[in-house]
């Protein structure tokens, strides 16, 4: 009789404990698992569990001190609003002074003299040489154009120039010495403050002071405290710009038909208009 054929396990599988009869190991669809690995499999599976379902910690209690914050008090926002009328303490005047020659070195030095004899006016009136200022010079090549075809005529010289004055007093002098020269242009004259910051600083703060009293009236109206203020948000402070005009006193004489008189000042620069806008919150008791 045929020995019976023995049953063979496959690579995988342990060799069969001689005292059990059995393998050590455990076999799963014909495939052997150590329990390194269904530990290694075990902890990647934690680990994917936690990536896609992460734990959320409960959050510490919150301080029972700090729902009273300024947020979530009672507030009042009001817009506060100062304007002024000051009158401007210095005048600047533009000036170009224009020459042109054949050659470019002839253009040039006579647009220094004419310069400075400027200057020298300027100086004569009381005017610092720290005022008086060149603000760009330029120069370029001109043509004149006969039959169609360009011909070339010279040079042009080109000087801007201002002057600051601080004494407005002087206004009337300064512009008549200016204009006295015909190879001066006066190409305008502006009008503003020597202390704008200041200015500035001061109308701004009228505007906070406005606003404070408006909350005030509303607050007490409402029957509560008005408290500190929460937010204040400035706005940009624009200053017309002011145009010389006549006086007073040469209004009513060219009204009465009688002329001005020679000492004086007929022009007047026009007063600046200062203006400053807020808008501030405040916080309201009970």
């Amino acid at each position: 009789m045929p020995n019976p054929t023995r049953f063979r396990p496959s690579k995988f599988e342990p060799p069969a404990d001689p005292a059990h009869g059995e393998s050590s190991g455990t076999t799963i669809a014909g495939e052997f698992r150590s329990p390194c690995l269904v530990v290694v499999m075990r902890l990647l599976a934690t680990l994917l569990l936690v990536t896609l379902f992460p734990v959320t910690l409960p959050m510490h209690a919150q301080d029972p001190d700090s729902t009273a914050r300024p947020s979530t008090l009672p507030t009042i926002t009001v817009d506060g609003v100062a304007e002024k009328m000051v009158d401007p303490d210095q005048a600047v005047f533009l000036l170009s002074i224009t020459t042109s020659a054949r050659e470019l070195a002839n253009a040039q030095e006579e647009n220094r003299n004419r310069t400075y004899a400027a200057a020298e006016a300027m100086r004569a009136l009381g005017i610092p040489d720290s005022d008086i200022r060149t603000s760009s010079v330029r120069s370029q090549r001109e043509y004149d154009w006969v039959n169609r075809e360009r011909i070339f005529k010279g040079f042009r010289v080109s000087r801007s120039m201002t002057i600051e004055l601080n004494d407005l007093d002087k206004l009337d002098l300064t512009l008549a010495k200016l204009l006295e020269s015909t190879e001066i242009e006066l190409s305008g004259t502006r009008f503003r403050l020597q202390e704008k910051d200041q200015w500035e600083l001061d109308i701004r703060r009228e505007a906070i002071t406005d606003a404070r009293k408006k909350a005030q009236a509303m607050a007490n109206e409402l029957g509560l405290t008005l408290g500190k203020a929460h937010t204040v948000v400035d706005t940009t402070i624009t200053p017309a710009a002011p145009m010389p005009r006549q006086p007073a006193m040469m209004r009513m004489a060219e009204a009465s038909g009688a002329g001005p008189s020679p000492d004086e000042n007929l022009t007047e620069a026009a007063q600046i208009q200062l203006r400053a806008s807020v808008r501030v919150t405040f916080l309201l008791d009970d």
